[in-house]
């Protein structure tokens, strides 16, 4: 039940699979429509009838159709599939870049243990559930409440921590970004976006915001990448 409530999410999602959708569909019922023994009622209109008893005309129409049906099932388990589970795995990959970056202020800003920097993708998700629209809302919250009158825990500032953090990773994010670019052009916008922000965030530097300390640069600049987020996650 769940991959079939995916496939038609997916199928929703995009107007090529809508569309290839509505073909089989059509063919489908015309299928059923040829295939199955109808009583004819003179009361339907002139070409319903010639179509229900003609046989030459149900046999071609039930050829077709069912040749349509046949290739949109093939279609559907050798390329629909195996498309959405790429997909799938490159979002995950993807998400959990961004998480082990912004996790780097998250966790440290409640004063508790961050994820070390050393740490691998492929392990972040045994720390932690991942980049969640919960975890960018938090996150949100967690920005507009500083008021950089201290850190809590031992002290450790978040906002170092996160610039660390994503200049420690943005060769990894930067080489990401075809990944992203390979979902679709909206999305590697978005990521192109949000790597530019993170990058932003390791340099310090922004000539707009040089009246601002530090953390003022990179707390501006990390709310700004909250609605982007969003994005990212809700466009999939």
């Amino acid at each position: 039940m769940k991959i079939l409530t995916q496939l038609w999410l997916h199928i929703r999602a995009s107007t090529q699979e809508k569309t290839l959708f509505g073909v089989a569909t059509i063919a489908f019922t015309l299928l059923v429509i040829a295939e199955i023994r109808w009583p004819v009622l003179k009361t339907l209109p002139d070409w319903l009838i010639a179509f229900l008893t003609d046989n030459a005309l149900k046999s071609i129409i039930s050829s077709v159709s069912a040749s349509i049906v046949a290739a949109y099932v093939f279609y559907i388990f050798v390329e629909l599939l195996p498309t959405m589970k790429r997909r799938s795995e490159t979002l995950h990959y993807l998400d959990t870049l961004l998480f082990v970056v912004l996790d780097a202020f998250h966790d440290r800003s409640l004063g508790g243990p961050t994820l070390p920097l050393s740490i691998s993708v492929h392990s972040a998700q045994r720390h932690k559930t991942g980049l969640t629209l919960e975890f960018v809302v938090d996150l949100e919250n967690k920005l507009l409440e500083q008021d950089g009158s201290g850190y809590p825990g031992n002290g450790l500032n978040p906002f170092e921590q996160l610039a660390e953090a994503a200049d420690a990773r943005l060769p990894i994010l930067n080489l990401a970004t075809s990944m992203a670019n390979g979902l679709s052009f909206h999305q590697g916008l978005i990521w192109s976006d949000i790597t530019g922000i993170l990058h932003q965030i390791s340099l310090e530097s922004s000539n707009t915001l040089a009246s601002m300390t530090n953390d003022e640069r990179r707390c501006y600049l990390l709310i700004g990448a909250i609605p982007l987020l969003k994005d990212w996650l809700r466009t999939r």
